[in-house]
């Protein structure tokens, strides 16, 4: 039906909204995949199950790295060449990159076990030649 400029049309309408969210296992954080990668670890987490799964880094030349030091309490590489920071350039975020990017690998240390530390002092992401990653696990 039309009157003047408004048309109506006999119709019925049912809207069904129904939100759902499935079980968690841990509210949400910077650790959560962490916990989960290492919840996932056969054996239990130590710096030797950290070192084992290196070659998930660096697949697919995502990182070319040079070992330094590899032992049961300390592990020290170098990162050489980054594929990360070579993306994050070309899309014009070099300079937030390490923000994105670099940031979460402490974290990821935190959550895999607390044990585990990481120190590094530069970045290819911020400029440098390398990056040095140090990492020790306390007994």
């Amino acid at each position: 039906w039309t009157i003047k400029r408004l048309t109506v049309n006999p119709g019925i309408r049912f809207d069904w909204f129904h939100p759902w969210v499935g079980a968690q296992d841990a509210a949400a954080n910077p650790w959560v995949p962490a916990r989960q990668f290492a919840a996932a670890t056969p054996g239990g987490t130590s710096l030797k199950a950290f070192q084992d799964v290196m070659p998930l880094w660096t697949k697919g030349g995502a990182l070319e790295i040079e070992v330094k030091e590899q032992g049961d309490s300390s592990f020290t590489f170098n990162v050489v060449r980054c594929r990360y920071a070579e993306t994050y350039k070309a899309m014009g975020l070099g300079e937030i990159g390490h923000l994105l990017s670099c940031n979460r690998d402490g974290a990821f240390c935190e959550g895999y076990d607390p044990k585990l530390k990481l120190e590094r002092t530069q970045t290819i992401m911020q400029g440098a030649s390398h990056c040095n990653f140090h990492y020790t696990y306390e007994k």
